[in-house]
């Protein structure tokens, strides 16, 4: 099995828990080979509501531009934007956050796996059981599966006016995929541009 497989199969298990496409490697890539302090800040802000992009083998995703800020913004300065871009008009009422929608100690796993409480020789432990020198193992019927861990939980970030962010692709996918292809000479297949329309963000995980 080769290593650019396991992207597909995390997201694939993951899927179906309904919390969107789970990213393998969700810290975005540094551009260049050199630190550029003018785009610290994008950095560190990791993906936001209106990034279009494409989700490279390795399982992380490359933003190329973000509807929603005009084509001198920053996060719109690194690639460039599509010819004839204008941003869509955007309404910060519709931005919902939850805090903590994944309280602490939350678990996401394959539909197959289930959680076993532990003893310190690894002897499985009764349902509930829980002291001392007691962990947490998550058991996987099948021969793949995948887990993600969030010790401090997550918050959640949603965009509510989804026809209007559909209604926006559609009449300007085409010179997406264009600037893809031909400006930034990327590949590109039917379906491989994706809009945030928003995301979970923990401060640490594990996967």
């Amino acid at each position: 099995m080769g290593s650019h497989l396991w992207p597909d199969i995390y997201f694939r298990h993951l899927f179906s828990q309904g919390h969107g496409y789970a990213l393998l490697y969700t810290k975005p890539n540094r551009i260049g080979t050199e630190p550029q302090p003018h785009l610290e800040q994008l950095y560190e802000e990791g993906l936001r509501v209106g990034d279009v992009g494409t989700i490279r083998d390795s399982g992380d995703f490359v933003t190329l531009f973000n509807i929603f800020q005009p084509s001198d913004a920053p996060v719109n300065r690194v690639y460039g934007a599509p010819d004839g871009f204008q941003p869509l008009d955007h309404h910060q009422n519709s931005f919902v956050t939850k805090d903590q929608y994944h309280p602490p100690n939350t678990w996401v796993c394959s539909e197959e796996a289930r959680e076993a409480n532990i003893n310190a020789d690894g002897t499985v432990l009764a349902s509930g059981a829980f002291g001392p020198g007691v962990g947490v193992e998550i058991q996987i019927s099948h021969s793949e599966g995948s887990i993600l861990s969030l010790p401090e939980g997550a918050d959640r970030v949603d965009y509510l006016r989804l026809r209007s962010i559909r209604k926006y692709a559609a009449k300007n996918a085409e010179s997406w995929y264009r600037f893809l292809t031909d400006e930034l000479e990327m590949d590109a297949y039917n379906g491989s541009l994706y809009v945030i329309t928003g995301y979970d963000r923990a401060r640490c995980y594990e996967n």
